[in-house]
């Protein structure tokens, strides 16, 4: 069990893209966890361990209601998208509650604007 109550999470099935954020992370001194399917994802959020969750858009499907579930499961928490194309999937994501969108390459400043936006130092 986790000594803290709540974590940053990243949605992703890419590898690249986990390494990336981890070693992003690491400069700040920040952990993660990492789920690759729906099941872990939530089951996570029921536990209500989520304060911030990174969804990956190659990881989801292309329908807005992975963020309603999300939202059902865990009203606070914070959702940011990293995406690679637009086609629409950011104005969703936004019109359903996600905080921000980081577009790719996923810079290392902008990963740490958005924490440092939600609060973390």
């Amino acid at each position: 069990m986790l000594s803290y109550n709540y974590v940053i999470v990243l949605f992703t099935k890419d590898k690249k893209l986990e390494q990336h954020f981890a070693k992003v992370l690491s400069k700040k001194g920040y952990k993660f966890i990492s789920y690759s399917t729906y099941e872990e994802l939530f089951e996570g959020l029921k536990k209500g361990l989520i304060k911030t969750l990174f969804l990956h858009d190659r990881s989801i499907d292309n329908d807005s209601s992975i963020y309603k579930d999300i939202k059902q499961l865990c009203p606070s928490c914070q959702i940011v998208l990293f995406y690679e194309k637009g086609n629409g999937l950011v104005r969703d994501a936004i019109r359903c509650g996600v905080y921000a969108c980081i577009k790719a390459p996923y810079s290392e400043w902008e990963i740490l604007t958005i924490f440092h936006h939600l609060g973390y130092h």
